[in-house]
């Protein structure tokens, strides 16, 4: 748990959050399925319009999986550079430790 992570740095706040979650995925065993390093290129839907899975690339492979989907894109907010996603869109949160 991240109990302990007031006055760690904005990366080492990422990390440990990163890490407990990871634990808490680890402890639901096949329930949930992690997949890194994907590209999703499409949300299916149903009649009704609610997101019932994805389709994805990785590898130069083509996949689908259904189930409920949760996206996770992390990252941008360690890009310090004055061309950065955060400088463009939230110049405002540059400053926050967990915004790196």
């Amino acid at each position: 748990d991240c109990h302990g992570c007031a006055g760690l740095s904005g990366q080492d706040l990422g990390a440990a959050v990163s890490h407990a979650l990871l634990q808490a995925l680890a402890q639901k065993g096949d329930a949930v399925q992690m997949i890194a390093g994907a590209f999703v290129t499409k949300l299916l839907r149903s009649r009704g319009g609610g997101c019932v899975g994805c389709a994805y690339t990785k590898g130069g492979a083509v996949y689908e999986e259904r189930g409920p989907v949760i996206l996770c894109t992390g990252g941008f907010g360690a890009d310090l550079s004055s061309r950065s996603l955060l400088a463009q869109y939230r110049p405002d949160l540059l400053h926050l430790p967990t915004a790196r």
